[in-house]
């Protein structure tokens, strides 16, 4: 029996332009074709990663049609919001956490 490679497709490029509204696309082609130049150095690699892993999280929110009106009305402060630690109870632990790694 061989392996077989299984494709993640939350860091593959296309499936996140793809997912991706057209206005957002020549952004997130300008930050991946930065990244992947930085990435040319095997102890910054992770780097591409991580642009690749914030573009894919963006492009789940991007691709919701109610998105920016409802980012609007929170950066205008004319909806209810929820502390993050009352809606993730064991948020202070997840950032120790992500601050360690």
């Amino acid at each position: 029996m061989s392996a077989q490679l299984i494709h993640e497709t939350v860091h593959d490029p296309q499936a996140i332009m793809e997912a991706l509204p057209d206005k957002w696309r020549p952004q997130f082609l300008a930050e991946y074709k930065s990244a992947v130049e930085v990435a040319r150095r095997p102890e910054r690699f992770h780097q591409l990663q991580e642009l690749l892993h914030r573009w894919w999280l963006k492009s789940i929110a991007l691709s919701d049609p109610g998105f920016e009106t409802r980012q609007q009305e929170v950066l205008a402060g004319t909806v209810e919001t929820v502390p993050i630690g009352e809606a993730i109870p064991d948020w202070d632990e997840r950032l120790a956490r992500a601050r360690r790694r």
